[in-house]
């Protein structure tokens, strides 16, 4: 959609703390890697791989464990099988319809592969099982926005700001809507709340600016471009305001927030590039330089490295 900053999905996988059946079938399996007590805490620790080997042994033991197949999913999705992750979310459901962390997993799946619909179909159903969870209704609302169904989106977002007044997501998702539509003035007023709620959310910051500048006031977008900064946001968001902070030729307030982009936790690897690039327009070769040899000490093996290299390569040749 023109004009829209970044999308707003809840993409976080819900894992739930579960324990084992309550009538637990002994595995008929010689050997068996693990327990699904051992399964969950690999996954804790993101340890994936081997959580995927446990759940994988535990459903030959156990095919109809819906819990069973849900973890074995989740692994699979985890570790890049998609195709697997949709079929044993599906089976999980299939045999527990009330096991609500597998609709939200298969819906945030479709979510993730552009396929809407199917994704409102398992948001709706998560929804009915649990009515108080503003993320479902949140989730939704993305699926509707997706599937270009706005006034469902409009609706879900509303529902879910009315669910949870201290939750900014509802508000600043409400905001990108009608700034897509050239409403700015209502983009702002939701835009508004949503820092109001938050006052460090950076993505609505961002907005707020973006639409300062189609307004022409560009005093007032670098008021929150430069806000952003003072939020304790990660680093992409720091990259971001810096990105549109050089557009509008604030050189030294976008090097700052580049800086403070690498310098996050965890640092914003691509800033490097971006800093570079606009110290070497600014004919701050020997500084550009430095952080061009930086990204490619990091990331030598990037899709940027090849224009990284040629950018070190052109600061080199003009210190000569």
């Amino acid at each position: 959609m023109k004009n829209k900053i970044y999308s707003f999905l809840l993409l976080a996988l819900f894992v739930t703390a579960c324990g084992a059946p309550a009538n637990k079938v002994e595995s008929p399996l010689a050997e068996i890697s693990g327990t699904l007590e051992d399964g969950e805490s690999l996954i804790e620790e993101e340890k994936y791989d081997e959580a995927l080997k446990i759940f994988s042994d535990l459903v030959k033991s156990d095919p109809s464990d819906p819990k069973v197949r849900f973890y074995l999913g989740f692994c699979q999705e985890k570790t890049g099988d998609m195709l697997n992750a949709e079929q044993n979310y599906k089976r999980s459901i299939e045999l527990d319809g009330t096991l609500i962390e597998g609709k939200i997993n298969l819906g945030t799946l479709y979510l993730n592969e552009n396929k809407p619909l199917q994704a409102i179909e398992q948001f709706k159903a998560a929804a009915l099982l649990d009515t108080e969870d503003v993320d479902i209704v949140l989730n939704l609302a993305y699926a509707y926005e997706a599937a270009k169904d706005i006034e469902n989106a409009k609706k879900e977002l509303k529902k879910a700001a009315s669910m949870d007044e201290e939750n900014s997501d509802p508000y600043v998702a409400l905001g990108v809507i009608y700034l897509t539509d050239e409403d700015y003035d209502k983009a702002l007023e939701y835009l508004f709340k949503a820092l109001e709620i938050n006052s460090s959310d950076p993505v609505a910051a961002l907005n707020i600016a973006h639409i300062y500048l189609i307004k022409k006031d560009k005093a007032k977008a670098i008021k929150y471009l430069l806000s952003v900064g003072d939020m304790d946001a990660d680093g992409e968001m720091y990259a971001q305001a810096a990105i549109t902070l050089g557009k509008i030729k604030e050189t030294d307030s976008a090097v700052d927030l580049y800086k403070k982009a690498i310098n996050s936790n965890p640092p914003y690897i691509k800033a490097n590039i971006l800093l570079g690039n606009i110290l070497a327009r600014d004919k701050n070769f020997k500084e550009a330089a430095v952080y061009f040899e930086e990204y490619l000490k990091i990331s030598p093996d990037s899709p940027d490295a090849a224009n990284a290299k040629k950018a070190l390569e052109a600061c080199k040749a003009q210190l000569k």
